[in-house]
């Protein structure tokens, strides 16, 4: 028997609100793409939460130094964390540094698009190879910028449900608008405990989204605490058996599904979808 509830909930696009570049950097800042120079072309997709005292965290990346159609599914790397210096130059362009990060720490111009939609290209002008070498380095990367100040009243939403042995509970989600969207989605059992329930699923496995998930600290557990942290949800319980993903998505319906790895066990199930700004 299969208990299932399902919620559906839309998430326009945002419309930036910002007159091209913004004083300062306070918001969620998305890569979109990556054009870089050297023997292979690179395909890049990140998000990073850039906070007022100078501060940001990334919380979600992926790089894959040979394909570029998007139409495959590139492995994550270990998102970076350091300090920024934003300098608005214009009202198109602004100056950002990345220090104390890695080997992420570099520097360029964030060049906004006229049409002040929070849209357009990071590039580095040292960049500049000599005539007739290979190169290696970011010549530009798409952007997409969301301030704090836009971000919209509804980003999410959860439900709690009862799986029989044998059964699943669904949640229906659906991304509007153009713009493909970060999405963190858990199935929450064991950690359940933490609220005083004892009857939960023990051991959920999350499908339906992105590559989906068992264990949440299999795959991109970094990330997933970062986001869960910036987007004020409660914390899972280190090395739980409780299942999330976090994952680009295209505009379109999903169904997030939540069954449990033991087709005797029975329990309950919070399933929760947030999606980025």
């Amino acid at each position: 028997m299969k208990t299932v509830l399902f919620l559906t909930f839309l998430l326009s696009s945002l419309s930036s609100a910002f007159a091209v570049a913004p004083k300062t950097l306070d918001g969620y800042l998305y890569y979109e793409r990556g054009d870089y120079a050297g023997a292979s072309p690179t395909f890049e997709e990140s998000a990073s939460l850039f906070t007022a005292d100078g501060t940001f965290q990334q919380i979600y990346a992926r790089f894959n130094l040979s394909d570029r159609s998007g139409a495959f599914d590139p492995p994550f790397v270990a998102p970076t964390q350091g300090r920024y210096v934003y300098r608005r130059i214009d009202d198109q362009t602004a100056e950002l540094s990345f220090i104390d990060a890695g080997s992420f720490s570099h520097s360029g111009i964030l060049r906004f698009s006229p049409a002040n939609d929070g849209t357009g290209t990071f590039f580095d002008p040292a960049f500049n190879p000599p005539p007739n070498t290979i190169p290696s380095g970011v010549i530009a990367r798409s952007f997409r910028l969301v301030l704090r100040t836009e971000l919209s009243p509804l980003g999410g939403c959860s439900n709690r449900s009862f799986v029989r042995p044998g059964g699943s509970a669904l949640t229906g989600f659906a991304i509007s608008g153009t713009e493909n969207r970060i999405v963190l989605v858990r199935a929450v059992g064991p950690g359940l405990a933490q609220f005083g329930i004892t009857n939960f699923l023990r051991d959920p496995v999350l499908t339906g989204v992105g590559r989906g998930n068992d264990d949440w600290t299999s795959t991109t557990a970094e990330g997933i605490r970062r986001t869960s942290a910036a987007l004020g949800v409660f914390a899972l319980p280190v090395a739980s058996k409780d299942a999330a993903v976090i994952a680009r998505l295209r505009p379109g319906s999903y169904v997030a599904q939540a069954s449990s790895l033991d087709p005797t066990d029975s329990g309950q199930i919070l399933i929760e979808v947030y999606i980025l700004p």
